[in-house]
């Protein structure tokens, strides 16, 4: 119980900290309906195809996914912006955007640590 209670906890300040990043700016500069489509779909339906494991496999493997598809996103992002280099003015703010899916990984970690750091023990084997 205590375990879950501090899981909850742990959940609320982290999107605590989230909003509050995002709310320091303008949120929309954090906004990248693409690049979170990419990250997300493919992130939560693996969440459906992997069969009969347990949870905390499921998002282990969710969580690979999710760093998979992102820096695919970063990738693809990066080759469309040297691909146009018009002006070198213009690099800098297509570099952030391509840096988004990166964010979003960053942020669904964040949210997945506690369950799936826990299925590795310390010797790196699946518990």
């Amino acid at each position: 119980m205590s375990k879950m209670i501090g899981l909850v906890i742990y959940w609320l300040a982290c999107l605590y900290i989230v909003v509050d990043l995002v709310l320091l700016s303008d949120w929309s500069i954090f906004t990248d309906i693409l690049s979170w489509i990419v990250v997300i779909v493919p992130t939560l339906a693996v969440l459906l195809v992997v069969p009969g494991d347990s949870m905390k496999k499921k998002l282990c493997i969710s969580l690979k996914v999710c760093w998979l598809s992102g820096g695919m996103m970063f990738v693809y992002g990066l080759v469309l912006i040297f691909s146009s280099v018009d002006d070198m003015m213009s690099i800098f703010p297509s570099l952030a955007v391509a840096l988004l899916p990166i964010i979003y990984c960053f942020v669904i970690s964040l949210f997945y640590a506690p369950i799936v750091f826990d299925v590795i023990d310390s010797s790196g084997k699946d518990s």
